[in-house]
């Protein structure tokens, strides 16, 4: 009885890599984790440069490249008028980059990150 149990689990589980091996090569395209993470977020993607001039906002797509430039890309919580930025990306004697978490999953979603 254990023996058919253990049988049926795995061709069912067989089944299911079988379809999805089978997609794949139809060309059917599953979304990943990351982006279904982008996707369902619903704030708005906010970048700004922080420096010795003082803070601001800055355009997605130049923030994301300059930001991958730098040496450290960390956890840094601060909160920018109404907006949570939760990323830091900075080398030591450069501006630091924040991001709030839309934009830096924007970011690692890049080619070039």
């Amino acid at each position: 009885m254990k023996k058919e149990k253990v049988f049926i689990v795995a061709n069912v589980g067989l089944i299911v890599i079988s379809l999805m091996l089978a997609s794949n090569l139809i060309g059917i395209e599953f979304p990943a984790a990351g982006k279904a993470a982008y996707v369902l977020d619903a704030e708005e993607p906010v970048c700004v440069v922080q420096s010795s001039v003082g803070i601001n906002e800055v355009d997605l797509g130049r923030c994301c490249l300059s930001a991958r430039q730098q040496v450290t890309c960390e956890r840094d919580v601060m909160q920018h008028e109404d907006t949570t930025l939760t990323q830091s990306c900075y080398t030591a004697t450069s501006a630091k980059y924040r991001l709030n978490s839309k934009a830096y999953n924007y970011c690692t979603l890049q080619a070039y990150w």
